[in-house]
């Protein structure tokens, strides 16, 4: 609210406090296990999230209910229940062996040995 004191929840009076204590707040109007947010009209509205669905902001409007989404070759995303998954093609730790089809390193072939060049084709 973008003034001073709080609006009863029948709008008959305004609470001049602080803070308001509410012991249950019962919003009929909103879907369960949903996510909140104030509209352009300073209305309460909500959105309901399915499996790894995320709420992304966007300027023009309210913020929209989607998932992630990854490259087939670079990232890829696995939206489940309660989670979202970044992963790899192949595994990339240090203690992994990737192979690429080629691959084409540069650097000071007289500098340290972290810097050399390798082609491989």
């Amino acid at each position: 609210m973008n003034q001073v004191g709080y609006a009863d929840l029948k709008n008959e009076s305004t609470v001049d406090a602080d803070e308001v204590v509410i012991g249950n707040l019962i919003l009929p109007n909103l879907d369960p296990d949903s996510v909140p947010y104030i509209d352009a009209s300073n209305t309460l509205q909500d959105r309901v999230l399915t499996n790894g669905h995320v709420l992304i902001g966007q300027t023009s409007g309210p913020p929209l209910s989607a998932t992630l989404t990854g490259t087939t070759d670079e990232i890829i995303i696995t939206n489940g229940p309660g989670s979202i998954t970044l992963s790899t093609p192949q595994p990339i730790a240090t203690t992994s062996s990737p192979s690429f089809q080629s691959l084409t390193l540069s650097g000071n072939l007289n500098g340290p040995i972290n810097t050399r060049t390798l082609i491989i084709l």
